[in-house]
């Protein structure tokens, strides 16, 4: 018993260590500016339409169905 909580010590300790140091890498590559200047077109303000139109594609599928059905069978005449 006392050899599990010993290990689930040790594996705890390794997991935190382990986020501390994932966070430090992350937290670098974020912080790193890229270098060189970047391109820039410059052009006159004007007005104009904007339209954000965008196509999809998929099936649409209902929260709920239910089957009608007459509760005597025949066909109605009239």
């Amino acid at each position: 018993m006392k050899k599990a909580i010993v290990w689930l010590v040790v594996l705890a300790v390794a997991g935190a260590l382990g986020w501390m140091i994932y966070g430090r890498l992350n937290q670098t590559k974020a912080e790193k500016p890229k270098g060189g200047a970047t391109p820039v077109v410059v052009t006159a303000v004007t007005r104009a339409t904007v339209r954000d139109i965008q196509t999809f594609t998929g099936t649409l599928e209902p929260r709920q169905q239910f089957v009608v059905s007459p509760k005597t069978p025949g066909k109605l005449r009239r």
